[in-house]
């Protein structure tokens, strides 16, 4: 609500229990590790993380306006699109299915075929008169074939 978005990886141990959590803001990394009974954290600026690790945060490196004002105003942001194959008779590398959740207000899009595809997806949000409808949130689903045989 208050603009601060931010991805978290969550990495799990062999007994599948949760084990550490990175949390990546425009402008802090935070490290969650859990060591035999209690959590430890660490932060660090965003810029000083990134001069030290390989990845990039894929988020602004400011914190984005607030939700309301996104209704008062023409406001945009695009969240980074990301991207995964699937391969008909094998599990999606990119999801665990059989210990996803399917909570009640979880928005699913089935992407089931019967031949090898590649899903792209994208999350916008829109503020007033950027459109000609008001829509806060706007998210967008790119299904592909792939061509016969690629695995890449």
């Amino acid at each position: 609500m208050d603009g601060n978005i931010h991805w978290s990886l969550k990495y799990y141990d062999a007994a599948r229990q949760l084990a550490r959590v990175e949390s990546y803001y425009p402008e802090v990394v935070r490290s969650k590790t859990r060591t035999r009974d209690r959590w430890s954290i660490v932060e660090h600026t965003r810029s000083d993380w990134e001069r030290e690790n390989e990845r990039v945060v894929l988020l602004p490196s400011r914190r984005l306006p607030p939700l309301i004002e996104y209704l008062q105003g023409p406001k945009f942001f695009a969240f980074p699109t990301a991207g995964f194959n699937i391969f008909p008779g094998e599990p999606c590398s990119m999801f665990n299915a059989n210990s996803t959740q399917i909570r009640r207000d979880d928005f699913v899009v089935d992407v089931t075929r019967p031949y090898s595809i590649n899903v792209n997806y994208s999350v916008f949000l829109l503020g007033k008169d950027i459109d000609q409808e008001l829509s806060l949130i706007e998210f967008r689903v790119l299904i592909n074939p792939l061509a016969s045989g690629t695995r890449e």
